[in-house]
Parts: structure tokens; C-alpha cells; sequence
């Protein structure tokens, strides 16, 4: 049994000077720690980091996980050179897509020395995100985007419901544009859409025999009853 202390306790020690190295080389600070968002907005929230060494050193900066959801954050920068007890502020920014779920999210911000790398310090930002629409527009695509008179253009929009309850009714708006002007328009009602649910509305616009060939644009509105 005394063997066993022995040889264990000479890696206690190793782990506990590690820990004050990591935390006394520099140090990473987050505001503010806990981020609302609404989906389809962005936001950002401030890191420092502070080089508390006696020489100057470049520090590395990574977030793990580096993608959630559709959520992909990203930093102001990856690396900062800091002299003795400087200290420099960046921003990490996150843009939240329009049909990302409820969800409370930790990720951890990691700075580490290049010169050192058991001279590190990580703090964890928690990230909320709230739904701001019941339902999203979830991708919408095109067969052809250049038109020649006598071809048909095939729309597909796809509308999401990431909740659990039955949506409101709702109003789908798909307009094709020539010249900013709007040239064909659809309209689809929907009395609801079950929750988890993602539905595809497809419309054709063929142009017509003495329509002006070109570049042509859609674009898609989705409104509930309060418009």
C-alpha cells in the first residue's frame, strides 16, 4: 500500500503545478456569460484575455463545439501576440438561423499559449436561443435562374415547423421578379402545419411566347394572421 502512495503522489503534484501554470499564464474572461438570441438575428459577446506571464507570447483561440445546430459561431480573430500583462478584447459572433430549435447551448472558448500549450485558461459562454416565428422559411430553390421564352421555371419552397404544437394559419407569398418587378405571383393558405414537420409548396411559371428572356429573381413571404 505504501508503494501505491508513493508512486501516485508524484502525479497529483505534476497536475495540481499544471493547473496554477494554466491559470496564472493567462487568463480568459467572457461577457456576458449567458447570450439570448432570437432566431434569424445575431448577437455578440466580448472575450479578453490577459497574458500574465513576464514575456510576451502568442496565444491561440479556439470553441468547441464549433458548430451546433446550424449554429456556427465565429471569432473576431483566432490569435492575439500579448506583452507582459497585456490585455486585448475581442467579439465571438453568433448568427442564428431562422429555423434553429429552442435550445440552451454551453460553448467553451479556449485560449492557449503557443510557446506553452499547458499554459492555457477556458470559459464556457451559454447560448439561448428563442424562436421568434412559429414557422421558417426553410430553403427555397430554383430549376433555372436564366429563361428563354416557351421555358418553365419550377419553384420549390419548404416551410419548417421545428415546435412540438400545430402552427398558426399561415399565408405563403412567392413572387417572380424581372427587373425588380414582379411579373407572376403565388398564394397558398395553410389552416396549420404539424409540429416537426416540413412541408414543400412547388409552383411552375412558364414564360411566355413575347416575354423578355433573362435573369429572373423569386422571392418568398410568409405571414401569419397578423401579418
Amino acid at each position: 500500500m505504501k508503494t501505491k502512495a508513493l508512486l501516485v503522489l508524484p502525479f497529483i503534484t505534476l497536475l495540481v503545478l499544471n493547473g496554477c501554470l494554466a491559470e496564472e499564464g493567462v487568463g480568459l474572461y467572457i461577457n456576458p456569460k449567458i447570450l439570448t438570441v432570437y432566431t434569424g438575428e445575431s448577437a455578440f459577446a466580448e472575450i479578453t484575455v490577459k497574458n500574465n506571464q513576464a514575456f510576451s507570447d502568442t496565444f491561440s483561440l479556439s470553441i468547441f463545439p464549433p458548430y451546433y445546430q446550424g449554429i456556427i459561431p465565429s471569432l473576431e480573430r483566432y490569435s492575439l501576440t500579448l506583452e507582459p500583462q497585456e490585455s486585448q478584447t475581442l467579439k465571438i459572433y453568433f448568427e442564428i438561423p431562422e429555423c434553429a430549435e429552442e435550445t440552451s447551448t454551453s460553448f467553451a472558448i479556449t485560449a492557449t499559449s503557443r510557446k506553452n500549450e499547458n499554459v492555457s485558461d477556458s470559459k464556457n459562454l451559454v447560448l439561448e436561443t428563442i424562436r421568434k416565428f412559429g414557422v421558417c422559411i426553410y430553403g427555397a430553390s430554383l430549376s433555372k435562374q436564366n429563361l428563354n421564352p416557351g421555358e418553365t421555371l419550377t419553384i420549390e419552397v419548404a416551410l419548417k415547423n421545428p415546435s412540438e404544437s400545430l402552427s398558426q394559419p399561415l399565408n405563403l407569398q412567392t413572387n417572380v421578379l424581372f427587373n425588380r418587378e414582379i411579373v407572376k405571383r403565388f398564394d397558398d393558405y395553410f389552416e396549420t402545419i404539424e409540429g416537426k414537420t416540413t412541408k414543400i409548396v412547388t409552383h411552375d411559371f412558364e414564360v411566355g411566347k413575347y416575354q423578355t428572356p433573362g435573369f429572373y429573381t423569386v422571392e418568398v413571404l410568409l405571414k401569419d394572421k397578423y401579418g
